[in-house]
Order: C-alpha cells, then sequence, then structure tokens
C-alpha cells in the first residue's frame, strides 16, 4: 500500500506509529460542519477550522494562521454530510496523505505531529 492511497479510517503506520483515532463529542468550541486542526493533542492550543475543502492552508479562502510554521498535533471531522475528511502534507491535495477520518472522529498525531498544507471532504 502506498502512503498516497491510505485506506479510509486509517492512518498509515509507517507514517505516524503513535497515532490513534478515536469517535468521541466534539469541543465545545467546534461549530457543526467544521474540520479543525489544533497545535496541541486533544484539540489543545490553537485552532483553526474550515467548512469546504481547502487546497492551502496558509494562502487559501481562510488562512490558518500558524500552518506555515507549527506541525498540527490533532484534527476533529465534525462535517455534516457524513463525508470523510483527507488531508496532505502540500498545497492542492498534493504529497503524502496523511489521514483518511471519518464523521465524528477525533485524531492524535501524538509526539509526531505534521505539518499539513490542504484538505478536502473525500477518501
Amino acid at each position: 500500500m502506498s502512503r498516497r492511497n491510505v485506506p479510509y479510517g486509517l492512518v498509515s503506520p509507517t507514517r505516524h506509529p503513535s497515532t490513534r483515532k478515536r469517535r468521541r463529542q466534539a469541543p465545545a468550541n467546534l461549530p457543526m460542519g467544521y474540520f479543525c486542526a489544533w497545535t496541541g493533542d486533544n484539540g489543545g492550543g490553537s485552532m483553526c477550522k474550515w467548512s469546504g475543502d481547502d487546497p492551502d492552508w496558509t494562502n487559501g479562502t481562510i488562512a490558518c494562521g500558524w500552518a506555515a510554521g507549527t506541525r498540527v498535533e490533532s484534527v476533529f471531522n465534525n462535517g455534516t454530510s457524513g463525508a470523510p475528511v483527507s488531508a496532505y502534507t502540500a498545497t492542492s491535495h498534493g504529497g503524502t496523505k496523511v489521514f483518511c477520518l471519518a464523521k465524528g472522529s477525533q485524531l492524535n498525531l501524538s509526539g509526531v505531529g505534521t505539518y499539513l498544507r490542504s484538505y478536502t471532504w473525500d477518501c
């Protein structure tokens, strides 16, 4: 299996060996319909959120002020369509596909973190 084609709901074990995915209630500050990324585990630290696809986290429609220089440590898919979310290490959904996250799921990139640059509501 290539890193580019990670199966639905899984994270590449060679890329993030300490990653754990779990379903949980969305953090209180996360409105329905959004995908969020944080600088800390379990939704801690600074947050950026998006409601539509974003091909460029640093210069896109919604720019995430910390994305260029800070690793993402946790994410949450609180979408309303039921669609999963995929995130990538390069703009325009390029580079490595880091995860495919089901609706209602949180993912910690514990101890690893990664610089993410784009995402889409699709896997």
